[in-house]
């Protein structure tokens, strides 16, 4: 839900900032004998959700969200194999677990396999 944790003083959910949860959910795979040496990762989102707000108060959490995440990741050499990201439109992400295969569906445009 948001990109930095640095820059709040009480940080009671981690999971919800980006530089907190991806490096919390490696240390659930590793505890449950995963081995994230494997993990490949595929992006969807990013989107800013609240355009024609004035500039000064459009805070960009989608692209910053976005840029973190793939900060994250590179750090932990988790290469990013495809993205949806950015746009106005919000997303829902449709994880097939028996394949790996993300599907896209959003508003007003054709599902979309990434």
């Amino acid at each position: 839900m948001l990109p930095d944790s640095t820059q709040f003083s009480n940080v009671n959910k981690p999971a919800k900032f980006a530089d907190l949860g991806i490096p919390l959910m490696i240390q659930e795979i590793r505890k449950l004998g995963g081995n994230p040496s494997r993990l490949t990762a595929k992006l969807a989102g990013g989107a800013q959700m609240f355009s024609g707000l004035d500039e000064k108060f459009v805070l960009n959490i989608g692209q910053r969200n976005s840029a973190m995440v793939k900060q994250v990741l590179a750090k932990l050499s988790i290469p990013v194999l495809a993205q949806e990201l950015g746009g106005n439109r919000g997303r829902t992400m449709i994880f097939d677990t028996t394949n790996g295969q993300v599907t896209i569906r959003t508003i007003g445009t054709p599902l979309k396999v990434i």
